[in-house]
Order: structure tokens, then sequence, then C-alpha cells
């Protein structure tokens, strides 16, 4: 490959590299503050989710669909990419997305925020749910991590490459995965269009970028990489002997 001697940069998303990218949901806690039980809340935040785009939506919606728990599939949603979803459910305003998006929309999240911060620090994804700007609950995403990727990362270190992990996510789920993968740079809490632009300032004239291409929101963010791959896989495949190599540890010019 041209220039590959230039790589300096690795951009990976989370999901679908350092996790297996089939997530489970995990958890829902209604507020306690909030007359909602955890059906009540996986049914309005269901009908939130069923016309979106959002990368989870598929996810709630089949666990409801599992569980026999009715929703309304003909909400008026509008989806903020990387940030979140506000919906019209049965004529109540509902917003479901991360801590920023609920920042965004002035809603206190603090009553939640143990709860929270426990579950983003063992890995976990979170969503906020809340209805007429008062936090109602949390609804919470595991996935399995991949093993063997943080060898990956361990050996790409020693060619001077670094590896970045790029998130939407809660930062302490981001520290939580590139812990895991022996990462030591992560940017948590992005919009797409900032995932781009992060990219973007690290590129100079002999300094050159390879990404793994993420799937949905952040698509788009990672297609200024100098080098674009589908896979961590295609990476490695695409590297040939010296693909190998990193898989190894051996240094890609001294042990040719």
């Amino acid at each position: 490959m041209k220039n590959l001697h230039q790589i300096k940069y690795l951009y990976i998303p989370a999901r679908g590299v350092i996790t297996k990218g089939r997530p489970i949901l995990s958890d829902i806690l209604p507020s306690p503050k909030m007359p909602y039980s955890a059906v009540h809340l996986l049914h309005i935040t269901a009908s939130a989710m069923a016309q979106s785009k959002h990368p989870l939506a598929d996810v709630i919606c089949n666990y409801a669909e599992e569980r026999s728990i009715p929703y309304d599939i003909y909400s008026k949603t509008f989806y903020d990419p990387g940030l979140g979803v506000e919906a019209e459910v049965s004529g109540m305003n509902l917003l479901v997305g991360g801590r920023r998006f609920m920042e965004q929309k002035l809603v206190r999240i603090d009553a939640l925020q143990q709860q929270a911060e426990a579950l983003c620090g063992s890995g976990k994804t979170i969503l906020y749910i809340a209805a007429e700007n008062t936090v109602a609950g949390i609804i919470a995403f595991t996935d399995s991590l991949k093993e063997g990727i943080e060898t990956l990362v361990e050996n790409l270190h020693r060619q001077g490459v670094t590896v970045v992990l790029l998130s939407d996510d809660h930062s302490l789920s981001a520290k939580n995965m590139a812990e895991f993968a022996g990462i030591e740079r992560f940017t948590a809490e992005l919009t797409p269009q900032e995932a781009r632009g992060h990219m973007q300032r690290y590129r100079t004239e002999n300094s050159r970028i390879a990404a793994i291409s993420p799937s949905g929101d952040f698509a788009e963010s990672f297609t200024d990489a100098d080098f674009l791959f589908n896979t961590l896989e295609e990476f490695i495949e695409e590297l040939g002997i010296l693909g190998r190599q990193i898989l190894h540890g051996k240094n890609w010019f001294t042990d040719l």
C-alpha cells in the first residue's frame, strides 16, 4: 500500500470494532420521581424510536415485541444524528438520547446520575428518556467485546501508530472500552460533525490517517481518512505481510 509507512493514526469507532456490534438491551430504570413502571417506560421509548433512524431503535422495538409490549408506530419523530430523538407520543413530548442531548434540551438528569455512572462505568451504553422535559428513566445496552483487540492495539502502538477511539457514548462508557482495548486516546460524546473535525485536525502532509468505517450516524464522518476500511480485519488483510507482522508484534521494517 502506497504511503503505508506514513500512517500515524488509526481512527476506530467503538461499535463493531471494539465490540461485536450486536447490542442487547440490558437495563430499564424508571426515575423514582416519575410514576412510570419499566413496562410503561419501554412502551413510550419504543413509540418514540419506532420511526427514527437511531442506531438503537431496532434493539428497543424488538425487545418490546419479544415481550408483547405494544407501542405506537405513528408517532411524530425528529432525529438529531449523534444526539437523540424528539417525538410526540399520544400528545406527550418525549426526548430519548445521551447526556449532551438532555443538557441541550435543558432537562435535569442529576436524579439518575449515580445509576448512569454505574452503568457507564461497566461499559454499557445508556439512553435517557425525558417526558415533558422531566427525566423519566434510563435504558441501557451491553455489547460483547471482541477478543484479541488489546493485542492488536498494543502491536500497532509498537509500530508508531496511535489508535484513536471516537464515540458518541457517555465518556465513562468510552473510557471503559478504551481501557479494555489498551487505547490511550479517545474522545466521547461526539456528534458526527465533531468526529469529522477531530480527524481533520490530525492530518498533515507527512502524516497519513487510516480509519475503520463505522455504520450509522458516523458513516460519513470518517470518509476524510487517507485510507478507509470497512472492518479491522480488512485493514489487516490489506496490509498483507505487514498486517500479519502487526498481529504477531513484529516490526514493520526491521523484521522484513
